[in-house]
């Protein structure tokens, strides 16, 4: 049986949910006055932790941006690295056969 599936994980994980949930909501409580918020001509009031939650998904989507092309050129480096080890292999494994067959 996995580790992931045993009930005191699970049970770990619910606490650990609970747990995060309430200081998200004593978070909330404690900053919910609203809060001008200027943007070249438009102003609005806001909930100073809606404006909290929308900076942070904007940090992550822009972290998302940043680092998904660095990701995808590191996949295809590790891909061409595999490739060429198992060229390397193929080739070892060829030259072995050529030295048995020339000693014989």
């Amino acid at each position: 049986m996995e580790a992931n599936t045993t009930p005191k994980n699970n049970m770990t994980k619910v606490v650990l949910a609970v747990v995060l949930m309430t200081l998200i909501v004593i978070f909330s409580i404690q900053n919910s006055e609203s809060t001008p918020v200027k943007v070249y001509f438009w102003e609005v009031n806001a909930p100073l932790v809606l404006l909290f939650v929308i900076c942070f998904m904007c940090g992550i989507i822009a972290s998302i941006i940043t680092l998904w092309p660095i990701s995808r050129h590191s996949k295809r480096l590790q891909k061409q690295t595999e490739d060429q080890k198992a060229k390397i292999e193929l080739l070892e494994s060829q030259l072995k056969q050529k030295d048995s067959s020339t000693q014989a």
